[in-house]
């Protein structure tokens, strides 16, 4: 059975990982908070201070 998203599920959910990728490379996790996926986006290069919208710490997602 082959499942798809709908543009709009595909859109949130878009949106909802920029976000949490923004926030992993922002240096605000502990290594001991993070997952597989969060180790290994932190591996790249990070571009300095990250110009893109990410969670709020506060707000959560």
């Amino acid at each position: 059975m082959s499942r798809e998203l709908t543009k709009e599920q595909q859109d949130w959910l878009e949106h909802w990982l920029e976000l949490w990728g923004a926030w992993v490379y922002s240096g605000r996790l502990e290594k001991r908070m993070s997952s597989m996926i969060a180790q290994w986006m932190e591996s790249g290069e990070p571009s300095g201070y990250p110009t893109r919208p990410m969670c709020n710490d506060d707000d959560g997602m």
